[in-house]
C-alpha cells in the first residue's frame, strides 16, 4: 500500500494463510488466580477479621429454654424488739450474773429421795405349792414396781419370791444366816453372809422399808415382831394374826399378791421419805 510492496514469503504467493485456531481460556478451578487480597477484602484497622462462611460449618441451633431470672428470697424479718433499759451499774462494783435455777432432769423412782424402795418378803423355809405360787407372784409385782426384794436368801417362800423377781428383771438381796454366800438360792443377786444364825432376822426387818409376811412359823413370827417394834409396816397373807395383841401396831391383811405389794408401797410413801425412829431415838 502507498506504493510499498508487502513482503511475501517465497513459495507462498497466491496461497492463503491458514487460519490460527481460537484458543479458549481454560478457567481455573477455584476462581481467579489469587494475586493477594482484594482491595474490598482487606481488613480495615479497628474491624474484626472476616472469615469465609463457606469454609466454616454452621452450628446447629439447639432449642434452649428461657432461663428464669432468679428472684431473691424475701425472708420475713420481724422487727427487733428493743432491749429494756437496765439500771446503771455503780462504779467500782463488779458485774455478777444472776444464777439460773437448775432443772432437775433426774427420773424419780417410787422411793424417797430418788432411791428404790426395799420390800422384804418373809416366810417359811419350806412351803406348799399354793404358798409357792403366791410368793412367786409377790416377787414379780415387786420387780415390776422397780423395788428391791429383801429376803432371808434361803428356800421355800424366800426362793419363790426371788425367782419371781428375777423373772421380771428385778434385783434381789439375800441376808443369810450362815457364813457362806454359796448357801443362797440361785436367784439371789447379792448374798450377804452374816454367820449369826437366826439373829439375822433383825437385819432383814431393819433393812426393809416394808415387809410382806406369807405363812411362816416362829422364825417368821420373830421377823414380824422386830419389824413392828422398829415401826416398819407389815402386810400379811395367810400369816400370824397379832392384831388382838397390840391395837397400835397391826398387820395389814391382804389376800391378793398384787394388792399386797401395792399396799406395802403406799405405806412406805406415807412415811414422807423419812425412816421412822425406834424407841432408842436412833434412826432405824
Amino acid at each position: 500500500m502507498d506504493g510499498q510492496a508487502q513482503d511475501v514469503p517465497q513459495g507462498t504467493e497466491g496461497q492463503q494463510q491458514p487460519q490460527q485456531p481460537h484458543k479458549r481460556r481454560r478457567r481455573r478451578r477455584g476462581g481467579r488466580r489469587s494475586q493477594g487480597p482484594r482491595p474490598d477484602m482487606q481488613q480495615q484497622p479497628g474491624q474484626p477479621e472476616q472469615q469465609d462462611r463457606a469454609e466454616q460449618p454452621q452450628p446447629h441451633h439447639q432449642h434452649q429454654p428461657h432461663a428464669q431470672p432468679q428472684q431473691p428470697h424475701h425472708q420475713h424479718q420481724s422487727p427487733r424488739q428493743p432491749h429494756p433499759p437496765q439500771p446503771p451499774r455503780p462504779q467500782g462494783q463488779p458485774h455478777h450474773r444472776q444464777p439460773q435455777p437448775q432443772q432437775n432432769h433426774q427420773v424419780r423412782t417410787s422411793g424417797s429421795q430418788g432411791k428404790q424402795v426395799r420390800i422384804g418378803v418373809i416366810g417359811a423355809n419350806e412351803c406348799s405349792q399354793d404358798v409357792w405360787k403366791i410368793a412367786f407372784d409377790i416377787g414379780v409385782h415387786i420387780a415390776r414396781s422397780r423395788a428391791i426384794l429383801i429376803c432371808g436368801g434361803m428356800g421355800g417362800v424366800m426362793e419363790a419370791a426371788a425367782k419371781g423377781a428375777k423373772s421380771a428383771g428385778g434385783l434381789t438381796v439375800g441376808i443369810l444366816p450362815g457364813g457362806d454366800p454359796a448357801d443362797a438360792n440361785p436367784y439371789i443377786d447379792i448374798p450377804i453372809a452374816t454367820g449369826i444364825n437366826y439373829a439375822r432376822n433383825v437385819l432383814v426387818a431393819r433393812t426393809s422399808q416394808a415387809l410382806i409376811a406369807l405363812g411362816g412359823r416362829y422364825g417368821t413370827l420373830s421377823e414380824i415382831a422386830h419389824a413392828l417394834n422398829l415401826g416398819r409396816p407389815v402386810v400379811g397373807i395367810k400369816t400370824w394374826d397379832l392384831n388382838a395383841i397390840d391395837d397400835e401396831k397391826q398387820i395389814v391383811v391382804e389376800t391378793d399378791p398384787a394388792a399386797a405389794v401395792a399396799k406395802a408401797l403406799s405405806l412406805v410413801g406415807e412415811l414422807n421419805g423419812h425412816m421412822p425412829y425406834d424407841r432408842g431415838g436412833r434412826m432405824s
